[in-house]
């Protein structure tokens, strides 16, 4: 260190202390999405990585956190649609799945590693809106019907919905700017 100018070492403090507040947040998000530890740390550690080499930790050196967690949990997803693919890829080898099923299959794992993280997400929420969650999403009952099981009035049913959607984005990462998209 001692052959870098004083700015170099100043970037590197900075670097170092974005690093150290960061990243061990970095794998706990990660690991809502990878079930393995290790596949966590490789994924945060490669985006840290790339941080560095291209510089752009310094366009983010303001307020870092929320850019690391949306990169991190899109990290993620092209990791596990990856193992998806190599999945796929495996699975079209064998003569005895046509290529149709092997997209269907993608679909499919898809679906479920988004409803994996979303059932995680939904067990932290309070018990008021986890039951609203689920009678109104996973058993599909109407707002009335939620309201009679529950014995509560419909605009709770609705309040407690919103709550718990809420809850559910903020435990997944999801902004307001990425639902627009």
């Amino acid at each position: 260190m001692s052959n870098l100018t004083p700015e170099q070492s100043q970037e590197c403090k900075e670097y170092t202390q974005m690093y150290f507040i960061c990243y061990p947040k970095a794998i706990g998000f990660a690991k809502k999405y990878v079930e393995k530890e290790e596949d966590a740390k490789d994924i945060v550690h490669s985006l840290f990585e790339n941080l560095w080499k291209t510089g752009k930790w310094k366009d983010i050196a303001e307020s870092p956190e929320s850019y690391i967690m949306t990169a991190v949990r899109n990290n993620c997803f092209d990791f596990l649609n990856l193992a998806n693919q190599k999945r796929n890829e495996r699975i079209a080898d064998n003569d005895d799945y046509p290529e149709q099923d092997a997209i269907d299959l993608d679909d499919k794992l898809t679906k479920e590693i988004e409803m994996k993280a979303v059932k995680k997400a939904l067990l932290t929420l309070p018990e008021k809106c986890r039951k609203t969650i689920d009678l109104v999403y996973l058993e599909e009952k109407s707002h009335k019907e939620a309201a009679e099981i529950l014995s509560v009035t419909v605009g709770t049913i609705c309040k407690q919905q919103n709550i718990g959607i809420k809850k559910i984005r903020e435990t997944l990462g999801i902004t307001e700017k990425m639902k627009k998209k």
